[in-house]
């Protein structure tokens, strides 16, 4: 039997990509429907709605065909074909929902003064909106949200708006980030979710205070555990591991955060003060102090902390002249920049170090042994910019007595050569 001219051969119905010479993008659903000599098309400006229509001339064709069962109905043909193309698109994304439960949620969801808003330009406004952060909190969200809008442009293969971003790109961008602690995990999503919450505030609308993508991410349970420190040997090791490695070249970065509690890492509290040419301002050993602005605080707060003795013994055989917290790159070194040298010296640094140096220990050690000698938690709290909280819960009692002499005894065990 000779098979009808609609029958006769499967049809492709595809949505394709079009490039115009200005650079512009558009997508273009394409089909032919029953026995149509001329196939159906329609260009949209974005894939979503070109896929929509791709669906409906599906559904037409099926029609056409025949390959429907007889029902009555109020729906003109135009409205029966959008409403199975919808059908097929809801079993296409979730199993066992009907189409009248994806219309309530719609109605749950749906605020006609949405905007389309791109992705891109909201995250420039955000940042403009968080200048009064201090230079550390715009550093993470500048780093964060960029990150997050280069991943949904590749996933979806074109420019995005706010309210495009779901859950599961949220999810696609922690699993590329292979986030190994659960509280760095927890702090992304946070500073994520309060990008999207001003998203949805009241003044821009950029997506429903429903659809905030980030409030269905389950935290992950953190178990903190104990915080590790320094016997006083160990330090006195590290210390002089450190005056013999290359030249000395990290004496006063390992020192600074051992006597002094401060995190001098490329994007900690000294971070680019940490640099030249403003070290004589922040490291005054006249006045006895080391200057941590609020940009670069953790807590946003300015901090004087005091110089102790067993530190300004470093700073005094090894000038922060010649040797600066961060190092200045050798003309031998391939680096790009500061950052990325320290980054490599740290590397080979812990990879030869005797012993294996407990996360933030340093910082850490300074704390518990710091608590002893002031015999004052909230001075402590004031050296650390932390607060007494914290180092009652961590510190306090952590070091024995025969621990503190030996610990702030430490001094270089040789002068600088270069």
């Amino acid at each position: 039997m000779q098979s009808s001219p609609i029958m006769g051969r499967k049809r492709k119905f595809e949505v394709k990509t079009i490039t115009h010479p200005s650079g512009e993008v558009s997508y273009e659903a394409y089909g032919r429907v029953g026995s149509a000599k001329e196939p159906t098309r329609k260009r949209f400006e974005s894939w979503e709605e070109a896929n929509a229509f791709k669906d409906v001339l599906e559904t037409r064709h099926m029609s056409a065909l025949g390959n429907r069962k007889a029902v009555y109905t109020s729906l003109t043909d135009a409205e029966t074909a959008d409403a199975e193309a919808a059908l097929k698109a809801l079993r296409s994304h979730i199993e066992g929902k009907s189409l009248s439960w994806a219309v309530h949620k719609l109605f749950e969801n749906y605020n006609p003064s949405i905007a389309e808003y791109p992705l891109s330009k909201a995250i420039e406004e955000f940042k403009t909106a968080k200048e009064d952060r201090s230079e550390r909190q715009k550093r993470d969200y500048k780093n964060l949200l960029e990150s997050l809008l280069e991943l949904c442009e590749e996933l979806k293969g074109h420019k995005v708006a706010v309210h495009q971003v779901t859950t599961k790109h949220i999810q696609a961008f922690l699993a590329k980030r292979n986030l190994k602690e659960g509280k760095s995990k927890n702090n992304v999503v946070s500073n994520l979710g309060a990008f999207f919450r001003w998203c949805a505030h009241n003044e821009r609308q950029y997506l429903p205070k429903a659809s905030i993508p980030t409030d269905d991410i389950e935290r992950e349970p953190v178990k903190k555990p104990r915080r590790e420190i320094l016997t006083a040997t160990q330090a006195a090791e590290l210390m002089e591991y450190a005056e013999n490695f290359r030249g000395g070249v990290l004496v006063n970065f390992v020192a600074t955060a051992l006597f002094a509690g401060i995190r001098p890492d490329v994007e900690g509290e000294l971070a680019d003060q940490g640099l030249d040419p403003k070290t004589n301002e922040l490291f005054n050993l006249e006045r006895g102090t080391i200057e941590i602005t609020a940009d670069n605080s953790k807590t946003g707060d300015f901090r004087d902390v005091e110089i102790q003795p067993a530190l300004r013994s470093f700073y005094e055989s090894y000038p922060l002249s010649r040797h600066p917290i961060v190092p200045r790159i050798p003309s031998s070194s391939n680096a790009k920049d500061q950052r990325s040298y320290l980054r490599y010296l740290l590397k080979k640094f812990r990879e030869g170090c005797p012993f294996k140096i407990p996360h933030d220990g340093l910082r850490h050690s300074f704390c518990s042994y710091h608590v002893k000698i002031s015999k004052s938690m909230a001075e402590t709290a004031q050296q650390a910019g932390d607060n007494e909280a914290t180092i009652r819960k961590h510190y306090l009692r952590r070091v024995a007595d025969n621990q503190v002499e030996p610990f702030w005894a430490i001094r270089p065990t040789k002068a600088a050569t270069t």
